[in-house]
């Protein structure tokens, strides 16, 4: 047997033991994890067996080495999946090194790395797709493609997976409107949430109230805090979309998190309902979303979006109420009297 053949043979061998080993690991009912990320390890899924056998691989030779065995790396892996798309412990190390290669650290020269991240990402987008929407039946199987489709913004291909489950009824429909409009509202930024929706952070769930995801998404639903960015370059027709969904499921729910109302309350800010905006933000007031939320916004952050909204409307009278409710129930916030003497007319 030749070099060239025997180190083929080995590392057939070693994908095999690592396959072998997630098959083992995985969890047997509940959510499929999300893919590996090698360089910023996610919450261990696995039961007490140490990190995945494929760490070794990365941290135990120079990339250089790692990035020149990609293309029997990718054979290797494509034969396997276009035999079986839907083996997931042979997907599931799959997606997770690739991800990996498409985001190399910086500790590697820059113009070698960005080129690497490139084509890496391109084999990670080609392994994701092999697996087409029509093959995912239940919603744990659907679940994980969604977020394998996040990581590559296949905004698209997400769509579809939401509207199958739909179509399947995997979720009741409810549920299913909560989950397409979170997606469409973050989808709908792109790169400008934090964290972004490719980075792995966003699990296609509904969030409940005092959750890290819940708290994250009441903070981009402000348009007070996200001021910066308020008529940021997004995609209008998916936020519309996102309304037209959140109002209906949030008449039919009333367990759903606050943050909910307020994702509602941007995306009509940001589609020019004003005034329908400021409403939502007014009936957050009411509610104990502060007292779960303190860490994470201003105590007033809700009054100024109010306040916001009505002044996008050109209604300063009501800004103005809503502002000097603001500084009533809070007198020591910051900027708010200063607020009220821009929008009180000048004799």
């Amino acid at each position: 047997m030749s070099d060239v053949n025997e180190k083929e043979e080995a590392l057939r061998n070693e994908v095999d033991a690592w396959i072998q080993w997630t098959r083992q690991e995985l969890p047997r009912d509940d959510n499929i994890p999300p893919i590996f990320n090698t360089y910023e390890p996610w919450e261990s899924w696995w039961s007490n067996s140490g990190d995945p056998p494929w760490i070794s691989w990365f941290y135990g030779c120079p990339f250089e080495d790692i990035d020149q065995e990609g293309p029997q790396l990718l054979s290797t892996f494509e034969a396997l999946l276009l035999a079986n798309p839907n083996e997931l412990p042979a997907r599931f190390v799959a997606l997770s090194i690739y991800y990996a290669l498409a985001h190399l650290p910086s500790v590697y020269a820059e113009d070698f790395a960005s080129e690497a991240r490139d084509r890496h990402a391109k084999n990670l987008a080609y392994l994701i797709r092999l697996v087409p929407t029509e093959d995912c039946h239940d919603w744990r199987t659907t679940r994980w493609e969604l977020l394998n489709a996040y990581v590559i913004s296949d905004w698209d291909r997400a769509l579809d997976l939401y509207n199958r489950a739909e179509k399947l009824k995997v979720l009741p429909r409810a549920e299913i409107q909560v989950l397409r409009a979170q997606f469409r509202f973050l989808a709908a930024f792109g790169k400008a949430t934090e964290p972004s929706l490719d980075s792995l952070f966003w699990p296609p769930d509904v969030y409940s109230p005092g959750s890290i995801y819940s708290e994250h998404l009441f903070r981009e639903g402000l348009t007070a805090i996200n001021r910066k960015h308020a008529f940021a370059k997004c995609d209008k027709e998916m936020l519309s979309h996102a309304a037209l969904e959140l109002e209906t499921a949030l008449a039919q729910r009333e367990d759903l998190s606050p943050a909910y109302r307020a994702v509602l309350a941007r995306c009509y800010f940001l589609t020019g309902h004003f005034h329908d905006a400021a409403k939502e933000y007014e009936r957050l007031e009411t509610t104990n979303v502060l007292n779960f939320l303190k860490s994470v916004v201003p105590d007033h952050a809700v009054y100024l979006s109010a306040a916001v909204s009505y002044r996008g409307g050109d209604e300063r009278e009501k800004a103005i109420a809503v502002l000097e409710k603001c500084a009533a129930n809070f007198p020591d916030a910051k900027g708010v009297y200063l607020e009220i003497a821009k929008l009180r007319p000048r004799n």
